[in-house]
């Protein structure tokens, strides 16, 4: 072979070693060749946490094919694929409530069969909605602060409450909190309810859970509704007719057969909380079926909370209905079937008929009952003039409870302590009876009746001597046995 040609062979074998040089960035000669993916890299990346999912979302890439989303528990931490997706978001399921995790986002087209990937994008927060706070409390001192608490909700930053004055169920802001607690104060006489809602800071923005009200707030207001209905007009078929169309187990009722466990029962089906309020005609039945209960006489009842009287003191229920509010001592609750018409009963803690307490597992809100400071217990009723009833009546010696019971009405038909229309007169009597009954250890609670048009009459309950009785101070005042209703 000449010089010539021998040249030749070397450079064409040169070539051919050239040509088959794998380019993996680094070139045969030293120099460094990189190949650019022509894909550009996911930009605007977000992420929306739901109950149990956290979606990812970003601008769309000019030519991609599809996009890779890749999760760690950390922002430098190791990133695994979760999803592939040909859409510009995507939805990552397999998740942990309250945790926090980190996305980074790529996009990728095809060329001669294969993916080109572009670069990956900054890493995101995530993290699934928090869970709605629960074992909300409120409770109020006489001077109008309210004390609102709950439990710790996983992966919260902090909490937002809100409260609202029953008679109009406008829910307004009150401040917000990192603690478990939170103190307010209302001025103003009437019935509140606090509904508090975690958040957490993802990516610098608050996401923020769902507010806790809802289950005793719209049991109680449910229950309002009815107060008032009455078989003597047909107006309580609309509740038994609630309860009917359930189906329930224990079979339909009729318009005349006793219906205090329906009445609460229809509460339940209404406002969708049968998983937490057993749905039953007969009273035993019901206290049986609640996973959860109080037969402590000291146990203070929160709104809506459904309490069971025993008027045979068998330890056997006899009645049933829902607590509406609770103001210092005083429990009022919401009754049906109470001598044949929904009506409101007031008592003090640890009334001697009280069975038990059924506890519903609301975990939602609170409910409170405010009573302007230099009032009686009852809201309505002066220390004053309880006080100057007591000590005439004592003055008396009244040698039975029965005989007690006689002087305070014959009181006040003497005194005529209460002034103004005749529904505010028999109202502010009734209280006066049921706070004079209390400073004379006699049990004693307020029944209140209250008509279509809205008209109200007032008197009340009392254990004399081991019997219950019916003692109306007003319009003559009158002190009558009273008979149970019928076991249902």
């Amino acid at each position: 072979m000449t010089a010539k040609k021998k040249v030749l062979s070397i450079l064409i074998s040169l070539l051919v070693t050239l040509t088959f040089v794998p380019m993996t960035g680094q070139a045969a000669f030293g120099g460094t060749l990189t190949a650019k993916a022509k894909i550009g890299t996911p930009e605007n990346v977000t992420t929306k946490g739901k109950k149990s999912k956290i979606t990812i979302e970003w601008s769309e890439v000019k030519g991609a094919a599809g996009y890779k989303v890749y999760r760690a528990s950390s922002a430098d931490g190791k990133y695994k694929k979760v999803i592939t997706t040909k859409s510009n978001s995507g939805v990552n399921k397999a998740v942990k409530k309250g945790k926090k995790y980190f996305y980074k986002v790529r996009a990728y087209k095809k060329s001669k069969g294969k993916k080109i990937y572009g670069e990956y994008s900054e890493p995101v927060e995530g993290m699934t909605k928090v869970k709605r706070p629960k074992n909300v409390k409120a409770v109020i001192a006489e001077d109008g602060t309210v004390t609102v608490t709950w439990s710790k909700v996983k992966g919260a930053d902090g909490y937002q409450l809100q409260r609202a004055l029953l008679d109009d169920g406008k829910y307004k802001s009150i401040g917000k909190t990192k603690d478990l607690s939170f103190t307010d104060v209302i001025t103003e006489k009437g019935e509140y309810s606090y509904r508090v809602r975690a958040y957490s800071k993802v990516n610098g923005k608050k996401q923020k859970g769902d507010y806790s009200a809802g289950g005793r707030y719209d049991a109680v207001t449910q229950a309002r509704s009815w107060v008032g209905a009455k078989e003597s007009n047909g107006s309580h078929k609309k509740i038994i007719d609630v309860f009917n169309d359930y189906n329930p187990s224990c079979g339909k009722i009729g318009y005349s057969t006793p219906w205090c466990a329906a009445f609460v029962s229809a509460v339940a089906i209404k406002t969708n909380t049968t998983d937490i309020i057993p749905v039953h005609s007969y009273c035993p039945t019901m206290l049986a079926r609640f996973k959860d209960k109080s037969f402590k006489k000291k146990y203070k009842p929160q709104g809506g909370d459904v309490v069971f009287y025993d008027w045979n003191r068998n330890k056997v229920p006899d009645h049933v209905g829902m607590i509406e509010s609770v103001s210092g001592k005083n429990v009022t609750a919401i009754e049906g079937n109470y001598s044949d018409r929904v009506k409101r009963r007031t008592f003090k803690k640890g009334y001697s008929c009280l069975l038990a307490y059924g506890l519903p597992d609301y975990s939602t809100d609170a409910l409170v009952s405010y009573t302007r400071s230099g009032s009686g217990d009852s809201g309505i009723v002066t220390g004053k003039d309880v006080m100057k009833a007591c000590e005439e009546i004592e003055a008396a010696e009244p040698d039975t409870e029965a005989c007690a019971a006689n002087e305070i009405v014959e009181y006040i038909q003497e005194e005529e302590p209460a002034a103004g229309e005749n529904a505010e007169e028999s109202e502010y009597n009734a209280f006066l009876v049921y706070e004079i009954c209390d400073e004379m250890d006699i049990d004693a609670c307020v029944v209140t009746i209250t008509d279509s048009d809205g008209t109200k009459r007032s008197y009340n309950e009392v254990m004399l001597d081991g019997e219950l009785y019916i003692l109306d101070a007003t319009d003559g005042g009158t002190l009558e046995k009273f008979t149970p209703e019928e076991i249902n």
